[in-house]
């Protein structure tokens, strides 16, 4: 799968289309590398969207069970082949990364007919 780096001035855009993709088909998703201060499983729940905001420079992952602000991210990087986007790679200011992983790709709204 090819691993894509989004400039920040595409990621606005980009997760907006994404999130109106999940409006249509819908996924899952498993995200690695939270630091929420205390133990939190989060196996497998409901993507309800992805915004960045680059007036705040924020990227935001919303699930059934999770509202997550990233500040000032580093990078965002995509994995996405033909069949859709796999997951997401989010480094925080830190350096710390985050992966949101999809249960099924999801298809990208540029690629739908």
């Amino acid at each position: 799968m090819p691993r894509r780096h989004l400039d920040k001035s595409q990621c606005q855009l980009y997760f907006e289309q994404i999130t109106r993709s999940l409006t249509l088909h819908g996924t899952e998703v498993d995200v690695n590398g939270l630091d929420l201060g205390t133990p939190y499983p989060l196996d497998w729940s409901q993507l309800r969207s992805l915004t960045y905001s680059p007036d705040k420079d924020t990227f935001q992952l919303v699930t059934d069970d999770l509202d997550h602000l990233i500040p000032q991210p580093r990078a965002l990087c995509v994995d996405a082949g033909d069949d859709g986007l796999h997951s997401i790679e989010v480094i925080d200011a830190l350096g710390n990364s985050r992966t949101v992983r999809l249960r099924h790709p999801l298809p990208l709204a540029e690629q739908r007919h």
